[in-house]
Parts: structure tokens; sequence; C-alpha cells
């Protein structure tokens, strides 16, 4: 099977060129209803992130709410002003600067090499501190030197160190997007403000850009809130989704397939414990541990038992995608996706080119090249995760005993062992 690319492909093969995951055996298609999920993990809510992942670093909250970065520091996401440019690569967790603690972290979701990478923390007040690119002033005053992107040559202007918000909501939720910023205040009202050239500020007022906390149109009152590249998603504790921003191939889920600058609801009567849009598709976890997703339908569906139906096509209402596993939270990179089985386990499928997936000896992975695919499988054998995250083309989760590991592209380091190796088994990254 072929699919459609990100513009991102062809230099990431470059990069990591040759780690594509060994061919093997696909299972049979699997059921379209996971197992059911035992009622104490249904009912939960997902919880704020400790992991964050923008596009070729990674960050995670350590010992007493300390912030870490390693990997890239384009942009200055590294938040550490001692380290000199986007070059400046770690291959081990770094601190970042001064002496905030923190309880929650979120960052710029993105497959786009020059997009403006911003990481963001919550303090246990609500306050909100981020470092990183700073177009448009999103983050107030910015260094007088701008910062290094990923693309050589290019520049953002940015905050080396954490920056410290100037507004007087306090927050529960954070979601960053593209030079966009989105928070759930203390009532559970949400606000965007930044960059929402697709709606995505969700005000309906058809403004493009906001200088400062803009409230998000609606009385909802949202317990969880995401941002993708282009769509930003709210959650209720009842367990109904509202999305707004891009949504011209149905990634907003309400059977159109039109944009919206206010919130739309997602047509599924079943409620969700998490919803997660990324570019070009949306997906969410049901209560009862299955798995939905709509929009843009050839990443999602691998796998499925219905190819003709999904392969490509646009499905802007929620279909259920075939797993033989509960589910209780899902994650979606550049192509792959990974859920986090009601056993902890790291199911995962889609995209394979830098094991993004998992070890290349794993049943259910094909190709040899750009078009390596995986259909669901496990991606960190005998690892019991906590919390799942994904980049765009790796991912790191937080097992029982609190370690981080990481797995798939590693151009900086961002996902343990030497830099410019694709990682293809999970690595345990040692925080302080």
């Amino acid at each position: 099977m072929r699919l459609r690319r990100s513009p991102l492909a062809a230099a990431l093969v470059a990069l990591l060129g040759g780690c594509a995951a060994d061919p093997a055996t696909a299972p049979s298609a699997p059921s379209a209803r996971a197992p059911a999920v035992p009622e104490e993990a249904s009912t939960a809510v997902a919880g704020g992130a400790t992991i964050a992942l923008p596009f070729g670093a990674a960050c995670a909250l350590g010992g007493a709410g300390r912030a870490y970065c390693w990997g890239s520091n384009a942009d200055g996401i590294g938040g550490d002003p001692a380290r000199s440019g986007y070059a400046d690569a770690s291959t081990a967790p770094r601190p970042v600067s001064g002496d905030g603690r923190y309880v929650a972290l979120a960052a710029t979701a993105t497959d786009q090499r020059d997009t403006p990478l911003t990481v963001c923390a919550l303090t246990a007040d609500g306050e909100v501190d981020c470092w990183g690119a700073n177009v448009g002033g999103l983050l107030g005053a910015a260094d007088a030197r701008p910062c290094g992107a990923e693309v050589a040559g290019t520049t953002h202007p940015c905050n080396r160190a954490p920056t410290r918000l100037a507004t007087a909501l306090r927050f529960r939720r954070l979601a960053v997007g593209p030079g966009l910023l989105c928070g759930i205040a203390s009532d559970g009202l949400a606000y965007c403000w930044g960059d929402g050239p697709s709606g995505q500020l969700g005000a309906g007022t058809g403004a493009r850009r906001a200088a400062a906390p803009t409230r998000v149109a609606g009385d909802h009152r949202f317990v969880d809130l995401a941002a993708g590249e282009t769509v930003v998603c709210g959650l209720t504790g009842a367990g109904a989704a509202w999305c707004w921003g891009e949504g011209t191939l149905g990634q907003l889920g309400d059977g159109r397939s039109a944009s919206s600058d206010v919130p739309v609801r997602v047509a599924t009567a079943e409620p969700l414990a998490q919803v997660a849009p990324h570019d070009r598709y949306t997906c969410g976890v049901t209560r009862a541990g299955g798995v939905l997703c709509w929009g843009w339908g050839a990443y999602w569906t691998l796998g499925s038992p219905t190819p003709a139906r999904f392969r490509g096509a646009n499905v802007p209402t929620p279909e259920f995608v075939p797993l033989r596993v509960g589910a209780l939270s899902i994650a979606i990179g550049a192509g792959h996706h990974c859920v986090r089985a009601v056993s902890g386990e790291a199911v995962c499928w889609g995209w394979n080119l830098f094991h993004q997936n998992g070890p290349p000896d794993r049943p259910g992975c094909t190709g040899a090249d750009a078009q390596a695919d995986c259909t669901p499988g496990p991606a960190a054998p005998g690892i019991a995760f906590t919390e799942l995250r994904t980049g765009s083309l790796n991912a790191c989760g937080r097992a029982g005993d609190g370690a981080v590991h990481c797995w798939g592209f590693n151009a900086y380091g961002e996902s343990g062992g030497p830099p410019g190796v694709a990682q293809a088994r999970a690595a345990r990254i040692v925080l302080p």
C-alpha cells in the first residue's frame, strides 16, 4: 500500500535512511470493538502530560517536578540559555533553567521541520512558564537574539529560558499548537491565543490572531484539551468532544468536511475518555476502551479489514478502529499511532520507517523503505506504561517506576542511544 507522506519524509529518509522495519507476517484482522475496559479505568479522564515531544527533542518531569529536556535545541526548546543553538543537541536530559516546579508539560505538535517549536509547563497553582519559539510575541517579550530552527538558515524569535506568561488566568490544562497556546481555566472554560489561521482560536469572531487569552465560544466546561497542528479539541466531564479549526478532511468529526472557528460537537453517542487531534485526522478513546478516528483515513485504518472503504478516504464522522485490546489512551504521530492498553502495554501501528512502532522483529510490520508499515502490535514488549506520548516520528512512555522509555526517530538523541541511529527498541532515559 502506498500512502501520501508528509513533505518531511524525504528529508527524514536522508537523515536516518536504512532503518526501516524488517518484513514480518501480518496478523489476521482483529474485531472492530475492543475488549471492555475495567470500570475504574473507563471513567478516568486523561491527565496532564508529564512528557512532551516537540520535533527532534523530548522533555519530561523528573523528581520534585523539575523539567528536563534532551535532543535538539531548535528554537531554544532545551530551556537552557547555556546551550548555543539548535545543533547543541544533548543525548542526556538537562535541567531546564530556573527553579520552576511543574505538574504538566505541553509542546508544539508538528511534522514540519520549519514550524516554530514551543514548550510550556504548568505549575501547581495554575501559572504557565514557556520557552522556545516566541513568534508574534506569543510568550511576551522575546530574547534580543533569535534562535536557530531545525532547518539550517532559519531563525525564529525565542525565549531560551522559561518565561512566566503575564495573565491573571489560572489554568488546569495546557495545549500547544504551532504559534498557538490554549488552556482550560479554573472554571472549566477554554481560552486560546496566538495564531489561528484555520479557526483554532475558537472564538467565532473571524480573527486569525489574538495577542491575549481569548475565550473559546460557547459555555462548554472542559476537563481536557488537546491541540494538533490545525485542530483543537476539548472534552467535557460527560465525555462529549468538541473540536474547532481545520475541518476540510472531516477532522472535526461533526459529519461535515468544513472548517469552524467555533467548537462543533463530534458526532458520536459514545462517551469519550480522551480526544487527540493531529493534522489531517483526529482520534478518541471511548470510556469502554474502544478507539474511534475520523478525518483523512489513510493512516489510522492500517490493518482494517475493509481497506477499500477507508484507505485515503475522508471519514467525517467517527469510526471504530479494529484493535484486539482495550485502550486507556491514544497518541498520534506523523502517520503512526500508539494506544496504552488496559495492561499498560504500548500497542502501535502505522508508518514505521524509524521503528516508531517498535522493534524490527515484531509481528505485523512490512516494508523496508519509506513505505514501511505496521498493523497494531506491541512496541515496547515487557514494559507497562502509566503514560504514553508520541512525537512526529518517535514515542516515549513513563513506566510504573517513573522511568521514561523512548524509541523511534533519533536524529538528535531524543529517543536514546547514538544520535542519527533510529532507536528500534525502547531505551530507558535516566532522569535525575
